[in-house]
């Protein structure tokens, strides 16, 4: 049964775009972002990233463009695993060391542990 082996994730449609669009759209106005939205938005991604990481989901590929906005540009979530990987062993997974091998599609966004792997 090919099914069996499909994993889905159902998502909420978030009509306020991209982080990463959101930012372009501010410098191109002359505009800066909130503090108070940048400072939610970050803890909302550590939320989610906490939460992946202890189902033992690695996104691999964060970024501005992988995170979506609600219409009210309030709610951030993170998108596009394409790049995740499953850490190995049985979840949950408690925050440890853990290295999984394989490329992070975005090098401008990589994080340093990856470029001193080599």
């Amino acid at each position: 049964n090919k099914q069996a082996h499909l994993r889905f994730l159902l998502m909420p449609l978030l009509k306020g775009g991209n982080l990463l669009n959101m930012i372009d759209a501010a410098r191109r106005d002359g505009q800066k972002l909130s503090p108070d939205s940048v400072a939610n938005w970050y803890a909302q991604t550590l939320h989610g990233l906490t939460y992946l990481h202890w189902r033992g989901i690695l996104h691999r590929d964060l970024k501005p463009g992988n995170l979506f906005l609600a219409e009210n540009q309030e709610a951030v979530q993170i998108g596009d695993l394409g790049s995740a990987a499953l850490m190995p062993g049985p979840g949950p997974h408690p925050v440890k060391r853990t290295v999984v091998r394989g490329n992070v599609t975005t090098p401008s966004y990589s994080p340093p542990e990856v470029w001193q792997a080599g």
